[in-house]
């Protein structure tokens, strides 16, 4: 994917070529808010397709406070670094056709534009094959040396052929040998958190089984983990 450098009513980045034309419509259009998104995202038509604008914010308590507020862009262009490595590893990903940034004072508003990818949240899916091939994700990711450091499962989007797609590649990051596990272990204590564990642990579970763990041993940890975060 080319990208080009713009400039727009206050706004610098990049854009996917073929959108060059589309660069103020895409930052400014009128959007249905999506749910489950802290309000920052939104669901935007443009020329007869659907895209999703968020902005970006900061997460934990900064988050309550800051909100939008950011130090800088390198959120957005560390994925545009990594690019090559989630080619290789094979990873469908929601790639941005828009990375942007609008500097105040001293700080940064930051905004990406995506596709929006039909289908389903991998949340909203007991579909077996769906959650075996998050976690063979995950396992590609690890091999290729990355890690998504907020893996969870909406942030893995479901296509109607058992496919996923990864979200919200914002949050890459170059990962260890461990990163497969820690991330399976995230998306869990996310379904501890939200209250989605008993509906769905043992797909979970499956996953981890696909990452060649030991079910049980997989399962204690991550009891063990939640725990420690609760008590935090």
């Amino acid at each position: 994917m080319r990208l080009k450098r713009f400039r727009c009513g206050g706004w610098n980045g990049y854009v996917s070529e073929q959108f060059v034309n589309e660069v103020g419509v895409l930052l400014t259009a009128d959007g249905e808010a999506l749910p489950h998104g802290r309000g920052a995202a939104e669901r935007i038509s443009v020329g007869g397709g659907r895209f999703v604008r968020k902005v970006l914010r900061r997460g934990g308590v900064l988050g309550t406070v800051l909100g939008g507020v950011c130090g800088g862009p390198t959120r957005l262009l560390r994925p545009l670094r990594l690019l090559p490595r989630l080619q290789s590893a094979g990873v469908e990903t929601a790639f941005p056709c828009i990375v942007a940034w609008r500097k105040r004072m001293l700080t940064f508003r930051l905004m990406t534009v995506t596709r929006f990818v039909e289908g389903c949240d991998l949340l909203e899916t007991e579909e077996e094959r769906a959650w075996i091939n998050a976690a063979r994700m995950a396992s590609a990711l690890s091999s290729a040396g990355l890690y998504h450091r907020d893996l969870h499962p909406r942030n893995i989007r479901v296509k109607e052929d058992g496919g996923v797609v990864l979200l919200d590649l914002e949050d890459l990051r170059r990962g260890g040998r461990m990163a497969a596990v820690l991330m399976w272990r995230r998306l869990g204590r996310f379904l501890i958190k939200h209250g989605h564990w008993e509906r769905k642990e043992r797909l979970w579970l499956l996953g981890g089984e696909v990452l060649g763990q030991d079910a049980a041993w997989q399962r204690r940890q991550l009891l063990l983990e939640a725990a420690a975060h609760l008590l935090i």
